[in-house]
């Protein structure tokens, strides 16, 4: 049963994630700016560090 949880808890971080992202591309104007953001959520998110 753990492991279903974890799984979900990883799902809901990957859709939260996306979520973010497609946010940022419909307010986002500026390419630098996107580009920055996404590197942002992701180093955030989902802890890549070199992002």
């Amino acid at each position: 049963m753990k492991n279903g949880r974890d799984e979900l808890k990883r799902l809901n971080l990957v859709l939260r994630t996306t979520r973010d992202i497609n946010r940022l591309m419909v307010k986002e104007k500026d390419r630098h700016g996107l580009i920055e953001g996404i590197c942002g959520i992701l180093v955030e998110r989902r802890s890549y560090y070199n992002g």
